[in-house]
């Protein structure tokens, strides 16, 4: 079986990794409630799912290249600009959200949201 490709012919889609590829430093932190990962992208900041949609392996051991998340585990590869799988076994494209740079929105939303007390008893 050779290479599923996605949106470009072979050669093209490898073209825009290795371009893509040059200069860019990059950090894969997972989250504390293990529901995500922080990828920081030079001054670009992105949160990614924690696990990959094609068996589960943890994206916070993967490998960026450039702009491009590897999973550790069969190599579905990822583009950090769109979630859209670029190469690697057929599976479903990622969520990516930016984040500020000080990646400080990744563990905010509905965990951390304040939730308005419970009116007493009783009352009004």
């Amino acid at each position: 079986m050779g290479e599923a490709m996605t949106g470009a012919a072979p050669r093209e889609a490898a073209g825009a990794v290795q371009e893509a590829a040059e200069a860019v430093e990059a950090v894969v932190e997972p989250l504390p409630d293990g529901k995500g990962c922080v990828v920081r992208l030079g001054d670009r900041v992105v949160r990614v799912p924690a696990r990959c949609p094609h068996r589960g392996a943890p994206l916070a051991a993967g490998l960026v290249t450039g702009v491009f998340l590897e999973c550790p585990w069969h190599g579905a590869t990822f583009d950090l600009r769109t979630g859209r799988r670029v190469r690697g076994p057929q599976c479903a494209d990622i969520a990516v959200r930016p984040l500020p740079p000080d990646g400080r929105a990744a563990t905010d939303g509905p965990a951390r949201t304040a939730v308005p007390a419970k009116p007493e008893e009783g009352s009004a």
